[in-house]
């Protein structure tokens, strides 16, 4: 601007438009590389959560039948059904059916775990020649494809406490990566 006294040139100082533009571009990239970062964080532990319920859920189910085994007696390996009373060594791959059956410690009678259709079940014989049926776990959530389990020193004259090994594989629904889940199981009061 001039004024006329002085003859002399002012300028003002402020943004130009140019400037402007550049720095409502600038922080604009900034808040939408901000929003996507945590919109992906979100996801993330929304997809983290729902497979820990899920793990979880197995846990349970794993720490119920090492619990139930720990109390048990007269293991058998891959019973066809209600065999109850006979002991037997063994091991393998179950895929589909029983992949083991034992004497219950409170009296409830003859617990028989399987596999069927990608789900865990247990089945209870009592006494009374009843039976009750449960499904374990939800092949909705998990799908387990195998059970691997080794059953070692049921014999009674064996002086060796009784254990079983047991791996679970599976996989979540629509995935193709497996996960694994194991343990060693001795019966508590011992065989002979």
């Amino acid at each position: 601007m001039l004024f006329m006294g002085k003859q002399k040139l002012i300028k003002r100082r402020g943004f130009t438009l140019v400037e402007m533009m550049v720095s409502v571009a600038v922080f604009a990239l900034v808040v939408t590389t901000g929003i996507t970062a945590l919109v992906t964080v979100m996801k993330s532990n929304q997809y983290i959560e729902k497979k820990k319920k899920v793990v979880d859920a197995l846990d349970y189910v794993l720490e119920n039948l090492t619990r139930e085994l720990r109390l048990g007696k007269n293991y058998y390996f891959a019973p066809q059904g209600n065999e109850s009373g006979n002991t037997q060594d063994g091991e393998g791959v179950i895929s589909n059916g029983a992949f083991i059956g034992f004497d219950s410690s409170d009296e409830r009678g003859y617990m028989l775990y399987y596999l069927e259709n990608g789900r865990i079940m247990r089945k209870i014989y009592n006494s009374g020649g009843d039976s009750l049926t449960e499904e374990l776990t939800n092949a909705t959530q998990i799908t387990v494809e195998q059970v691997r389990i080794r059953v070692m020193n049921t014999g009674s004259d064996d002086m060796k406490q009784p254990l079983v090994w047991l791996q679970i594989v599976g996989k979540y629904p629509n995935e193709t990566k497996e996960f694994v889940v194991q343990t060693l199981v001795s019966q508590r009061e011992l065989d002979v």
